[in-house]
């Protein structure tokens, strides 16, 4: 049974950043700040990239919240949820679309005239696809297999003492 809560799990992680960046890639494509970009110095400046990475990041950190909670979690007999083996999924998942990256940028045209920032946080731009975005897919599984451990351990029935 542990194992196969763990395969789960692991499963879970390797889908969750999966569907993560193909939902970053289509928030990305939608440009739904580029009435914005005229304020902060245009599409390519680094204000307008941080924010665009920023709002897409939050919307990923939501997205890992709530499916680490209700996919994550312990069965009911209280045992911890296996957020490690969600975690090993995305670590998993993000390495082998980091290989693809490093491919595809070593078999395509050169784009060397984008600025690192967008190197770092474009969820459209190979190697990384948006590094804000795996972190926080990460500290969204973190805090919910934190606060799902921590609502099991308060609901948990407590010892009764021991009559004198």
């Amino acid at each position: 049974m542990r194992k196969e809560r763990r395969l789960k799990a692991l499963v879970s992680g390797l889908l969750l950043y999966t569907a993560a960046v193909g939902m970053a890639v289509r928030l990305a494509e939608l440009q739904l700040l580029q009435p914005l970009y005229a304020g902060f110095g245009g599409p390519r400046s680094e204000l307008s990239i941080l924010c665009e990475a920023s709002w897409i990041a939050l919307l990923m950190f939501v997205l890992a919240l709530g499916w680490t909670y209700w996919t994550v979690r312990p069965s009911s007999t209280g045992r911890r949820p296996q957020t490690a083996w969600c975690l090993g999924g995305i670590a998993i998942a993000w390495l082998v679309g980091v290989v693809y990256g490093v491919l595809q940028v070593a078999s395509g045209p050169g784009v060397t005239d984008m600025p690192v920032l967008a190197w770092l946080l474009s969820p459209e731009m190979p190697p990384l696809w948006g590094l804000l975005n795996t972190l926080a897919l990460i500290a969204g599984v973190l805090l919910a297999g934190r606060r799902r451990a921590t609502t099991l351990a308060a609901s948990a029935p407590t010892p009764r003492m021991a009559r004198g």
